[in-house]
């Protein structure tokens, strides 16, 4: 399976009204996320993940090289279904376009910019920044990956950003939530949908400008999965699909 037939795909899909889901491969990843899911995404926090997807941004590990060594178990999902590998763009140990080369040998249809300082904000986001260490290595991460031929579908959190990665040539734009603390202290996005799609539109119309085909998801953490998805799909005019947590 190869990025246009994966395209011409969800484009087929979008034309008859349904949403493009995604899903995040765990251990065990939920039947019903496989089940539903025509994209998958590895990250590296699989083998985190009872601390949760903000543990992904803490050194707690080599990220690149824990997807590598999920690779091999992965393989037959690949068959069937496409899968992304979540690449770290600040690893200071890899030239990216090699890596990249290994991440397509191994079997995965394309990319995405995962853990990405998109997230942070603040004065730590403005070290990180000056440091080049930035979100513009992850938007240079999506050009080698655009000029590979793999699948690019950049995690975006701002008008800006999303230009910058649609002209870096982003396949598919992923909006992350604006995150906000739950009541259980758990960073996830425990936004509602009213608060939700000011945001979404905002990034959406961005997009629209630039590239009116483009495929637009939203990245949904929520513990409510499904159900705040496919209402925000239903929400929200030019959004084409989203994640399931």
């Amino acid at each position: 399976m190869n990025k246009i037939e994966v395209l011409q795909r969800f484009q087929a899909k979008i034309a008859s009204g349904q949403p493009i889901i995604g899903g995040f491969i765990k251990q065990p990843t939920r039947p019903e996320t496989l089940a539903a899911a025509d994209l998958l995404a590895l990250y590296h926090t699989a083998k985190l993940q009872h601390h949760g997807l903000i543990a992904g941004l803490l050194p707690l590990g080599n990220a690149n090289k824990m997807i590598m060594e999920f690779a091999e178990s992965v393989a037959p999902m690949a068959e069937t279904k496409p899968v992304l590998a979540g690449v770290s763009a600040a690893d200071p140990f890899r030239l990216m376009q090699f890596f990249l080369k290994e991440v397509q040998k191994a079997g995965f249809v394309g990319i995405q910019n995962f853990p990405s300082v998109g997230i942070i904000d603040g004065p730590f986001r403005s070290h990180l920044e000056s440091s080049s260490s930035g979100y513009n290595k992850e938007i240079e991460l999506i050009r080698l990956a655009h000029g590979l031929g793999l699948l690019t579908a950049p995690l975006v959190f701002n008008p800006d950003e999303a230009t910058r990665m649609i002209r870096a040539g982003a396949d598919i734009l992923v909006i992350n939530p604006p995150l906000k603390t739950s009541d259980s202290g758990e960073g996830e996005d425990a936004r509602s949908c009213d608060e939700l799609i000011p945001h979404l539109t905002k990034i959406i119309n961005t997009a629209r400008t630039l590239r009116a085909d483009l495929i637009i998801l939203y990245n949904n953490y929520s513990a409510a999965g499904l159900a705040t998805g496919h209402s925000l799909f239903e929400a929200c005019p030019g959004l084409n699909g989203y994640w399931l947590a």
